[in-house]
């Protein structure tokens, strides 16, 4: 994920630079390893406290359509391939310093209110009222685990409400409860919603949500070696996930975006 990603990018530069000086890397050993998560989060699945916090996200989710008919370019293929590409734009400075000074108006940060201008934009297009977009929690709760390499990402489906014609100023209220209270139940695996749920299941689309949300880490970019120059090179992967996802970085200026979308439907 992300996190580890820049875990990984300062642990190479700390061992680059003690091997170009010649000296041992001063890093420190970890408190627990990724299995230590691992195990507990198996002891925590059948908790009391976790059942209550899967009940939350049944009752939530309750009633939401299967599949979100966006409008496509080709037939939804019987079965996924799960191929992608991509496209990269970018947010200006002026409009993303514009866009700062709304979220700081509204006590939201950039990615809220960019996450209610992706709801308005995909509401605009297929006309639903009720959207179920996925975006990542890191679910590093503990200062243990930020140093820990391994994937702790849980994907949490927000349901965003369009109904009754919301200005954009209400709908940016909706956004901003919707995810504070979804943050607030992160430690639900997205697994065992999506088994408490029951959807019918259909190889042709992701159950519960097919659209992804994914503000990334600030620093994942950066790549600090002493006597180089390194730069950040976007590869694509030619897959993805979901139908369609939107990727942000937030940079000093401006920030950067990149739509990850299926070549089986666009």
């Amino acid at each position: 994920d992300g996190w580890s990603i820049e875990v990984a990018l300062r642990e190479l530069a700390l061992y680059y630079k003690a091997w170009v000086t010649h000296t041992p890397p001063a890093l420190a050993p970890l408190p627990i390893q990724y299995a230590d998560y691992a195990a507990w989060q198996l002891q925590q699945a059948d908790s009391a406290a976790q059942r209550e916090l899967v009940g939350w996200w049944k009752q939530k989710l309750q009633g939401a359509a299967p599949l979100l008919q966006l409008p496509t370019d080709h037939r939804r293929p019987a079965v996924q391939s799960f191929r992608g590409a991509t496209v990269a734009f970018a947010i200006d400075a002026p409009l993303t310093a514009a866009l700062r000074e709304l979220a700081a108006r509204s006590g939201m940060t950039l990615s809220m209110v960019l996450l209610a201008a992706y709801a308005a934009l995909l509401h605009r297009y297929t006309r639903s009222e009720d959207l179920l977009i996925g975006i990542p929690s890191a679910s590093r709760h503990r200062v243990e685990l930020e140093g820990v390499l391994g994937f702790f990402i849980n994907t949490l489906p927000l349901r965003i409400d369009l109904s009754g014609g919301p200005s954009f100023a209400e709908l940016l209220g909706r956004v901003r409860a919707t995810a504070i209270e979804a943050y607030e139940r992160d430690a639900a695996p997205f697994e065992q919603i999506v088994k408490e749920l029951r959807p019918e299941r259909d190889p042709a689309y992701n159950p519960v949500v097919q659209l992804g949300f994914a503000p990334q880490p600030p620093a994942e970019r950066a790549l600090a070696l002493p006597g180089l120059q390194a730069e950040h090179v976007e590869v694509d992967a030619q897959k993805t996930v979901f139908d369609l996802t939107l990727y942000l970085w937030e940079e000093p200026t401006r920030t950067a975006a990149l739509f990850e979308y299926s070549t089986d439907l666009f």
